[in-house]
């Protein structure tokens, strides 16, 4: 049937890509560069096509364009000065000049120096111009680049706030030549090439020296952190880096022609935490790329030099599978697992691609999705998040897991929550294996529930009994029953909770033209009209920082979180002895809800084993962080993690303000006994089909403002949900 987008990144034995052009076919082959241990923290190149490494201590390394170090100079800049090299570049006439500005804290009567310094063949500073009032206090200029020296003497640079001005010998301004974010650019000969970021976005433009208005200026991609341009003069094309870790070319119109550099190219490309800090082309082609990574056992600080090579790339024997995801966050979650796996397989190349999410076009995305699958030309394995999976098992669009799984000696279906696997069932077959997951459910200061003499019985958690404790906990002046919650994020909440109840999606019925929905809004006006929430606490976060402990009993969380903020770890920080209660429904019983993330496998994948191996390995290796914050779908990962955090040292995690700083604890026994709770009681699958899902934000969000009433409200719901089913 079908399969899914473009792609990515990844690793290759021979480091090689297609150019793109139309005068010729060429491919990049990394070749031996003398690396020296020193590290580097900026890489660029002038006019000349000489290049330069700012290391630390303020040192300058000069490169010709071979890549042989002609020249090192010490800048003289005091240890204990705040003075930091910016840009540099060349005259005709090989003189070297540097863009130096002093940072850090501002002296009481003094201006911070900015200045542009001309060096002698020693290094020696030789003159000093001032061009501190250029400056408009702004902090954009703080990557290392380039500047260029006209032949009469004019210098070409950004001021603090990325403006790009051409000014004259003395430091006055002879033109602004483009007023705006620039956040790279290059010369060449009468014409500017810049990069400009915006709130609208990131734009290639072009502006004559000696012109007034851009030649062009196009859009090129969304707002990117990283932002380099240089130019390949053999083949007349624009070379850009973002911080999609990939390299591509424009033509001199500012139009997108492809990538010619990757991970396929480059495997350090590949790596999570690495960083470049620059890169430059010299007359040949040639490309000269500097990263600094964190991934190996030290800091890694490194030059790469690929050479551009005429023909067709050799062919790789590598077996490659495609994998698809939605967000940034995603793809270095994905592309850290895919590193982990081609290095236990080198044979295969894993290649990550972002696609381009956005929810206000859920429709385009899907019809996206859907072409290029029944096309042939999509991904291995393909994201469900946002998918209809519902429709998509019953018509088996993506291929049967559960024969994968059976023959597989390594999977044992015991080893996972089987009701997180089971979100991915129909008729007793497995068309999707989940990752990861969320959790949901309330956090209760347990403390001000039992100083209130409130008793809960879990056994008999139900919305009755919820607004019961809420009405009893409000009675206190200064004490309320919730944390505060817009009327939406209240409706979603008791929804959600029941979801099952309300959408029947087996018999393609709903049931929101009844008296129990009714009953569900009429309790979220309640807890609005009898104010049993907090009006001015919205997280917990507030109650540490404004000192207002056992003011508030209930928080909701629909992402409940092993560590990082409001993560188990730390909500000790705003609540001295909480308990984790589940959303209450009309069993009575209360339960917690989860919302799996997954991956389902392509049907018409050439490397379907191998895809499968792969999904296998994410299942079993996603552990979360710090910084990833989901569960496990592998129950063994979450348990090692939280008996991690039981031996944890209580440590700062945040400053806050002076009286306000977070910690992070260790987890008690009690604590962790709680976690393991509710990760074998959730029940509810919230995540629901993207067309529900805007029907339900649309609706809820209109009934909320007042601009539908109840009635209206309902029958929104009960049409719109009900077609769908039935489509």
């Amino acid at each position: 049937m079908k399969r899914n987008m473009i792609f990515f990144c990844m690793v290759v034995i021979i480091f090689s890509l297609v150019g793109c052009g139309e005068k010729s076919k060429f491919y990049y082959e990394e070749e031996a560069f003398n690396n020296s241990k020193e590290r580097i923290i900026g890489f660029t190149n002038d006019e000349y096509k000489n290049m330069y490494a700012l290391l630390e201590d303020n040192k300058i390394r000069k490169y010709d364009e071979t890549g042989k170090v002609t020249k090192e100079i010490k800048v003289e800049i005091p240890k204990d000065s705040y003075k930091i090299p910016f840009a540099i570049g060349q005259d005709e006439e090989k003189k070297i000049y540097m863009d130096i500005r002093e940072v850090g804290p501002k002296k009481p009567g003094k201006e911070l120096v900015h200045e542009i310094w001309k060096l002698d063949e020693k290094g020696k500073v030789i003159k000093k111009i001032s061009i501190a009032p250029n400056d408009m206090g702004g902090w954009e200029n703080s990557d290392f680049g380039r500047m260029y020296i006209t032949k009469n003497k004019n210098f070409i640079y950004k001021n603090d706030s990325n403006i790009l001005l051409q000014i004259d010998e003395k430091g006055n301004i002879v033109k602004t030549l483009i007023k705006a974010n620039v956040k790279d650019f290059v010369k060449i000969d009468n014409s500017i090439y810049a990069l400009i970021k915006d709130e609208e976005g990131l734009f290639l433009a072009k502006k004559e020296i000696d012109g007034n208005n851009f030649v062009f200026k196009k859009k090129i991609g969304e707002s990117s952190n990283i932002t380099k341009l240089d130019f390949d003069l053999q083949e007349k094309k624009l070379l850009y880096f973002s911080d999609k870790m990939i390299i591509e070319s424009f033509d001199m119109e500012g139009n997108l022609l492809g990538t010619v550099i990757d991970g396929e190219n480059v495997p350090i490309l590949l790596l999570t935490n690495t960083q470049i800090n620059g890169f430059a082309v010299n007359n040949q082609g040639t490309l000269f790329m500097n990263f600094i990574t964190y991934e190996l056992e030290k800091d890694c600080s490194k030059i790469v030099m690929m050479k551009k090579k005429k023909g067709i790339p050799p062919k790789s024997n590598k077996k490659i599978i495609k994998v698809g995801v939605n967000t940034k966050y995603q793809q270095e979650e994905i592309k850290e697992l895919a590193i982990k796996y081609m290095k236990k397989n080198p044979d295969v190349v894993v290649k990550v691609n972002q696609y381009d999410y956005k929810e206000d076009y859920i429709s385009d995305y899907l019809k996206k999705i859907n072409t290029e699958m029944l096309a042939g030309e999509g991904e291995d394995l393909i994201p469900t998040e946002h998918l209809p999976m519902k429709k998509f098992m019953k018509n088996e669009i993506f291929e049967n897991l559960t024969a994968y799984m059976e023959k597989d000696k390594d999977f044992d279906i015991n080893e996972y929550y089987k009701t997180v696997l089971d979100s991915y069932q129909y008729q007793n077959n497995y068309y999707a294996l989940p990752i990861n997951f969320t959790i949901g459910g309330l956090i209760a200061d347990q403390k001000l529930i039992n100083e209130k003499n409130i008793i809960i019985n879990k056994e008999n958690w139900n919305r009755e009994s919820f607004m019961k404790a809420l009405r009893e906990i409000s009675k206190n002046n200064g004490i309320y029953g919730l944390v505060k919650m817009d009327k939406q994020e209240l409706i979603e909440m008791f929804f959600l909770g029941e979801i099952d109840k309300w959408i029947d999606y087996e018999n393609k019925k709903t049931n929101f033209n009844s008296e129990a929905f009714k009953d569900l809004l009429k309790d979220v006006e309640a807890i609005y009209d009898e104010k049993l929430y907090h009006n001015e606490i919205e997280r917990m976060m507030d109650i540490g920082e404004q000192k207002r402990m056992g003011e508030v009993a209930f928080f909701n969380k629909k992402n409940l979180e092993i560590i990082g903020v409001d993560g188990f770890d730390q909500i000790k920080n705003d609540i001295e002895n909480y308990q984790l209660y589940p959303y209450p429904t009309d069993k009575g019983n209360g339960e917690f809800t989860y919302e799996p993330f997954g991956y389902g496998l392509n049907r018409q994948s050439k490397n379907k084993e191998i895809a499968w191996d792969f999904l296998k390995f994410m299942a079993n290796n996603y552990r979360g962080d710090d910084f990833y914050s989901k569960f496990s779908v592998k129950k063994k990962n979450n348990l090692d993690r939280l008996e991690k955090c039981k031996k944890k040292e209580k440590e700062p995690r945040a400053y806050i303000s002076e009286d306000y700083i977070i910690y992070s604890y260790p987890l008690t026994e009690e604590e962790v006994k709680q976690v393991k709770n509710a990760l074998e009681n959730m029940k509810v699958d919230v995540s629901l089909d993207p067309q529900i899902r805007s029907v339900v934000k649309d609706s809820f969000g209109k009934y909320v403002k007042g601009e539908i009433a109840q009635e209206e409200l309902i029958q929104n719901l009960e049409n719109k949900i009900t077609t769908y089913l039935n489509e």
